[in-house]
């Protein structure tokens, strides 16, 4: 219950996402599975945005490396 009442105020509390600073280097945390991927770009361990998506047609027969790829581009359009 304590958990829950933790992740509740760090979710409802703002900042959640930080903005971003060109001048600094970005990390990307991936994870891709054989329907979907998430991806969450991060700038000194904070999150700057996050993308979701379920895979369909040819994307579902990538290569785990281009599947990676695609959703480092779509995270960045978003």
């Amino acid at each position: 219950m304590q958990a829950f009442s933790l992740l509740k105020a760090k979710l409802i509390s703002a900042p959640l996402l930080s903005l971003s600073n060109f001048t600094k280097t970005f990390e990307i945390e991936c994870d891709v599975s054989k329907l979907d991927i998430e991806v969450i770009l991060l700038q000194e361990k904070r999150p700057i945005t996050y993308f979701s998506e379920n895979l369909n047609d040819s994307i579902l027969n990538y290569p785990t490396y281009d599947k990676e790829l695609y959703a480092l581009v779509r995270t960045l359009k978003s």
